[in-house]
Formats: structure tokens, sequence, C-alpha cells
């Protein structure tokens, strides 16, 4: 991400005002990747102590909510997954841009 910044403040200083909206973007994006991923490490926390709830106590009830928290594993990890190709994405704009 380090390098992408660099890229964008040298474009910003070639043409301030087309690269404002794209430094934008990128500040949004790099916290959406980061709000992602603490989510899908979150989930991950949820799911750990779900199935310890259902090894502790083999009920149908946490069974169910065991695999409703790996469902929500899954999402989470997708989430993440989409903000980092929208990253990407941004990156190849810019390297095409420079």
């Amino acid at each position: 991400m380090e390098e992408l910044k660099r890229k964008i403040v040298e474009l910003k200083e070639k043409d301030p005002i087309k690269m404002k909206e794209l430094e934008e973007k990128f500040e949004f994006l790099r916290f959406d990747v980061i709000r992602t991923k603490k989510e899908a490490e979150n989930q991950e926390i949820v799911l750990a102590e779900a199935k310890g709830n259902w090894i502790k106590d083999n009920t149908e009830e946490n069974l169910a909510s065991m695999n409703e928290e790996e469902g929500n594993l899954e999402i989470a990890k997708l989430h993440y997954r989409y903000a980092v190709e929208k990253m990407e994405l941004l990156k190849s704009v810019v390297f095409l841009l420079s």
C-alpha cells in the first residue's frame, strides 16, 4: 500500500485537481480493507466461541449457532476479499496513469 500511496502523491503533484479524487478513493478503500479485515478476525473469534460452546454442550441449538457463525465468517471473508480486489483495481488504474 505504501508504494501505491507514493504513486498517488506523484500523480497528484502532476495534476492535483484530477488526482484529489483518486487520493480520496484510495483513503476510503484503505479504510475499507482495514475494517473488513478486522471484521473477519472478530468473526473468527465469535466462531471459535460458538465451537467451544458446542463442544461443551453438544445440543442442536449450539450446533445451529456454530453453523450460523461459520456462515457469517464466510461472508466476512468475502467482504474482505472484495475490498482487497477493489484496492487492486485502484492500484492498476494508478499504475496505468503513471
